[in-house]
This record gives structure tokens, sequence and C-alpha cells, in this order.
């Protein structure tokens, strides 16, 4: 097994984790635990942040992930994981400011790109 294979493996367990524990900090936030959404979906967040960096890191280190998938999956996983990563921290960045009109707005527009991200980093990848 590559080290392509190995560690995209890992980021899908990782991110597979990452989000049932992302929909436990909704639930929160909808029960009115917004303390409790803030400190869950807050690491959740940094956790991808972090996964998100770790990915470029080997990409530099040349890795070589285009061989795992084909073009025009890779395009389409590609076209929900970037705009996600900066709808990621905006949605963070304003849920922190406690600017709750930007955040929900944010949600709304995040969630569909993270769903994307997560459903195509599997099915694409395996």
């Amino acid at each position: 097994m590559s080290k392509e294979v190995i560690f995209i493996r890992l980021v899908q367990i990782v991110i597979s984790l990452n989000t049932l524990i992302f929909i436990y900090g909704i639930m929160q936030a909808k029960k009115g635990n917004i303390d409790l959404h803030k400190k869950i979906n807050g690491v959740t967040a940094l956790v991808t942040i972090l996964g998100v960096i770790g990915l470029v890191i080997t990409v530099i280190l040349g890795f070589d992930y285009h061989s795992l998938t084909t073009p025009l999956r890779m395009t389409i996983h590609r076209s929900f994981a970037s705009p996600l990563f900066v709808l990621l921290l905006l949605t963070v960045y304003f849920g922190w400011r406690e600017n709750r009109a930007w955040h929900l707005r944010l949600v709304y527009i995040t969630i569909p790109f993270w769903l994307g991200t997560f459903i195509t980093g599997i099915v694409f990848f395996l």
C-alpha cells in the first residue's frame, strides 16, 4: 500500500469521525447549549483545518494523489473542498465573534460543501 493510500485512509477515518462530532455539535446548538456547541465545533473546525494543512504539506513533499482517482473526480472533489476551507474559516470566525446572523447564513452555505467534500472524499477515493 502506497504512502498516499495510507494517508488518504487516515484522512477518511478522521473526517468521518469529525463529521459525526460536527453533527453532535450542531444538535447542541439546536438544543440551545451554545457553549458546548462552540467547544465541539471549534475542535471539529480545528481538526479539519489541520487536516487540510497536512494534505497541502504532503503534496509539497511529493505525494501524488492523482493516481488514486480520475481527473474528473478530483475536480469534482476539489470544487467542494476548496470553497469549504474558506467558508469554514468564515463560519467559525463569525461564530466566535458572536455574530449570529452571519454565522447562521454561512452555516447554511457551508453544510452542503461539507457534505459534498465528505461524500466525494469517501466515494471517489476508495
